[in-house]
């Protein structure tokens, strides 16, 4: 069997932190060296990460923010596969990180399974990109070859609709939503209402297949 992967996580969100370690924890083919909260936390012991195979770095943290740390951390493990991770794909924040060195970047909406099979694609010397990301950057350079377009929808999602379309269609109860957003279960109902309206569905079967057809910015 092949030596297992070794993967640290960088992520200001706890339960998104706990979440990404049990999905790497749940492998036979990797293993978590370190689940920390901030760069800072990282690059403080960063000496110890001499063999570390692949970085899962959150993008806005408190502090020191994923863009301004991928330097800092290229110059210390330039062997590192390096992999962005964002709940959002505008297109000036994916090709700034790829610049400054990143390897990938990751959606935050991906499923257990698109997760794991990204990462691991590391072993083939492949780049861990989302599907949408990869669509957003042949688009970027042959644009005749876009396939999306929203141009109906004439009212876009606001920044908190977009988290809770991307729990949503994680499968996240109304209940978990709140929590993670703090804010009521009316709230949630609120904005569920919203989103429904705006891309013009009316169930999560619906949402969800639109949204995997989609690129979220077209929202």
């Amino acid at each position: 069997m092949a030596e297992k992967l070794r993967i640290a996580l960088v992520e200001d969100d706890l339960v998104m932190l706990e979440q990404y370690k049990k999905y790497i924890e749940s492998s036979e083919e990797m293993e978590c060296m370190a689940a920390v909260s901030s760069a800072e936390s990282f690059l403080k012991h960063i000496h110890s990460f001499e063999k570390l195979d692949v970085l899962l770095l959150d993008i806005e943290l408190p502090g020191i923010s994923g863009l301004e740390a991928i330097p800092k951390i290229k110059a210390k493990l330039p062997n590192v596969h390096l992999v962005m991770m964002t709940t959002f794909s505008d297109e000036e924040t994916v090709f700034k990180a790829l610049r400054l060195g990143a390897d990938g970047y990751l959606l935050k909406r991906m499923t257990r399974y698109e997760f794991l099979k990204t990462i691991l694609s590391v072993r083939e010397d492949g780049t861990p990109l989302s599907p949408e990301i990869a669509r957003k950057i042949i688009s970027y350079f042959n644009p005749s070859l876009s396939l999306f377009s929203f141009s109906n929808n004439k009212e876009k999602l606001t920044k908190k609709e977009k988290i809770v379309l991307s729990n949503l269609v994680q499968g996240l109860s109304y209940n978990e939503i709140g929590e993670i957003l703090d804010i009521s279960l009316n709230g949630v109902r609120f904005h569920v209402r919203n989103i429904y309206k705006k891309l013009q569905v009316d169930s999560r079967a619906k949402l969800t297949s639109k949204y995997k057809e989609l690129d979220i910015d077209q929202f």
